[in-house]
């Protein structure tokens, strides 16, 4: 059997504006994912004074709740809850 050789990659250089240009973009990215939380977040009924959730929070918050609400449908639809809508 024959062992594969790792070939090594020269690193990569990068002029300054290369540099800014990604750095803009991950800035951009980073933004973005931030907006997108805080809109998810926004959906999420909770108390407006609680303390500022970490992305994690968010996300496991917005699932118990699709989770919530997709069992109030499926009692609703089943006849289960008539007068609670």
């Amino acid at each position: 059997m024959r062992k594969s050789k790792s070939f090594k990659r020269k690193p990569r250089i990068r002029s300054n504006a290369q540099k800014e240009a990604a750095n803009l973009r991950e800035r951009k990215r980073m933004f973005d994912l931030n907006l997108a939380f805080e809109s998810l977040r926004e959906k999420i009924p909770i108390a407006p004074y609680e303390k500022r959730l970490s992305r994690l929070e968010i996300l496991r918050m917005a699932a118990e709740y699709i989770f919530t609400m997709t069992n109030i449908l499926k009692q609703y639809e089943n006849g289960l809850l008539d007068n609670y809508l």
